[in-house]
């Protein structure tokens, strides 16, 4: 799969209409700015203040990765939004035990 934006946006939209994301009250996408990075070394990376996600195409081939990236990273938009400063903090912990629970990913691996 050769990863463009509108599969990512159409992926976000998906995501935030199930649990646990549907609770969270995140923006919709299109008060999202969402990039597609060719980093060979992160996934990808979310951006709270600025409301941007960006994932990396060279990294992301597979609609399950896509989702899995992209949960993650909406993981940092749910504990950014609360105040958490660390990177991956008590609340980003929660919310990602809590997206795995819901949707059958080991949160190990996200």
């Amino acid at each position: 799969m050769r990863l463009h934006v509108g599969a990512v946006v159409a992926a976000y939209e998906f995501l935030r209409a199930t649990p646990p994301f549907r609770g969270w009250q995140l923006p919709s996408s299109d008060e999202v700015e969402f990039v597609i990075m060719a980093s060979r070394r992160h996934y990808g990376s979310a951006n709270w203040s600025k409301r941007r996600i960006a994932l990396s195409g060279r990294l992301i081939g597979h609609t399950d990765t896509l989702l899995k990236v992209l949960a993650h990273e909406m993981a940092h938009f749910y504990a950014d939004a609360r105040g958490e400063t660390a990177e991956h903090g008590r609340l980003w912990h929660k919310a990602i035990r809590s997206i795995c629970r819901e949707h059958g990913w080991d949160s190990k691996a996200l």
